[in-house]
């Protein structure tokens, strides 16, 4: 195939639709990608790589959508489009293989990276690892938690597979705009391993819906202006995303958020400061029972062990013994090391860090990046649901034990550049180990 000449943007969509409801989306997806092709001038490219069940015909498929009849092709019955079939490798060669394709015959000034399907954010543990019961050979695999695809398939991607992958991918650039429409991928823990990546995220703080995002509009709305930047650009895929989902899932909290990777540094540097705080607070009694009641209260996305974190140190400022010193003494918080660290937090990431933040249907306590944060209360009797134990290595489930609750904290942070950097790894397992929460 020939190299195209230079548009002004590439858009490189790698879907994981390998289960029933995410193939549905996904050809709908194909299918407003198609139209807005169809429609739109040729200042904007978009090619799409779609990962299926390994049990159909040609499960990698890639789309091309401004070709026509061309060679070693097929038709995809479902919408009615030529792909390209492609050799299944695996996650990582899949994801790399693609983006470096679409750089290369369709080079552009800029760049947008968009991943689709289920994410777990930090806390899905493969159960292979050393406190759990070994699984038989054939089922058995690689030590590590996942972060991007089905539970229920090989494909899927750890959170240093994709930093990997991507900064392989990138060739020393980094992309413009990366966009994750799945679950939970505005976590700081995620967000700070690109950082080397991208310019700019947009993805979901808390749950996204499963039809993803409305790319038909998205597209038309760059053809018509395809000068946009890339912070531009992002603030539009919030602003249609707002819009199109404004009343789904009634009380569902939904948030996404635009955010800019530059300023991860100062995120680092802010959270090097609160945590060591946050752990030296632990020994004091006072602070100890502030720093829970800020936790317990803290604002969350449907699931609890992602919490919002500038409502969490939003609501550690307003307590008695951060504000004014765990011994009641200073003024206006000037003796609190964590009051002036929670500033330093809040600051790294309004309006820096955070850009923007849409969706958020009245709830103040949405600011655009969670962190993980779970509040078990270990030793607890376990809550079964009426008709299946969920295992304590399901995201949705509490371990029952300090060592079950170690080794999913573990299992969350293996070589993790940000818990490792700020320690709040560490401070988990202390916070944990103290039976803080009541």
């Amino acid at each position: 195939m020939t190299v195209s000449a230079q548009r002004e943007w590439t858009i490189l969509l790698y879907t994981m639709a390998d289960d029933t409801a995410l193939r549905g989306f996904a050809n709908q997806t194909l299918l407003d990608i198609g139209r807005a092709s169809a429609e739109a001038g040729s200042a904007v490219k978009t090619v799409a790589q779609v990962t299926l069940r390994h049990n159909l015909c040609h499960p990698i498929r890639r789309y091309d959508f401004e070709e026509k009849s061309a060679p070693m092709r097929h038709i995809d019955k479902a919408v009615n489009l030529e792909f390209l079939a492609c050799k299944d490798k695996n996650p990582r060669r899949n994801l790399v293989e693609f983006l470096r394709w679409g750089q290369r015959t369709y080079p552009a000034k800029r760049t947008c990276v968009v991943l689709q399907g289920h994410a777990w954010g930090a806390d899905y543990t493969i159960p292979a690892f050393k406190l759990t019961r070994p699984m038989p050979v054939r089922g058995r695999r690689n030590d590590y938690h996942l972060i991007l695809g089905s539970p229920r398939s090989k494909n899927h991607l750890s959170n240093k597979d994709l930093q990997d992958t991507l900064t392989c991918a990138c060739a020393g650039f980094k992309f413009d705009l990366l966009g994750m429409d799945s679950c939970l991928m505005s976590m700081a823990e995620i967000l700070y391993e690109l950082h080397g990546c991208a310019d700019y995220t947009v993805a979901p703080e808390g749950l996204g819906p499963v039809r993803g995002w409305p790319f038909y509009p998205i597209l038309m709305k760059l053809n018509r202006d395809p000068s946009l930047g890339p912070a531009a650009l992002g603030t539009a895929i919030l602003d249609l995303y707002a819009r199109n989902y404004k009343d789904w899932g009634k009380g569902v909290k939904l948030t996404a958020s635009l955010c800019a990777l530059e300023f991860a540094g100062e995120l680092m540097i802010a959270m090097q400061a609160l945590v060591p705080a946050l752990r030296s607070g632990l020994r004091a009694a006072s602070t100890r029972q502030a720093i829970i009641h800020a936790r317990v209260a803290c604002s969350f996305f449907r699931i609890p062990t992602y919490v919002d974190l500038v409502h969490f140190c939003q609501l550690l400022e307003r307590e008695p013994a951060i504000r004014y010193g765990s011994d009641g003494a200073g003024s206006n918080g000037a003796g609190s090391e964590i009051y002036k660290a929670c500033g330093q937090v809040q600051a790294a990431l309004h309006k820096r860090f955070v850009q923007r933040v849409a969706l958020q249907r009245g709830d103040r306590d949405a600011h655009g990046v969670s962190i993980y944060f779970p509040k078990w209360r270990i030793g607890a009797k376990a809550r079964l649901s009426p008709w299946k134990r969920i295992a304590w290595t399901d995201p949705m489930a509490t371990p029952v034990s300090y060592d079950e609750a170690i080794a999913k904290i573990d299992a969350a942070y293996i070589n993790h550049q940000f818990a490792d950097g700020c320690g709040w790894k560490e401070f988990l397992l202390e916070f944990l180990q103290a039976r803080l929460v009541p």
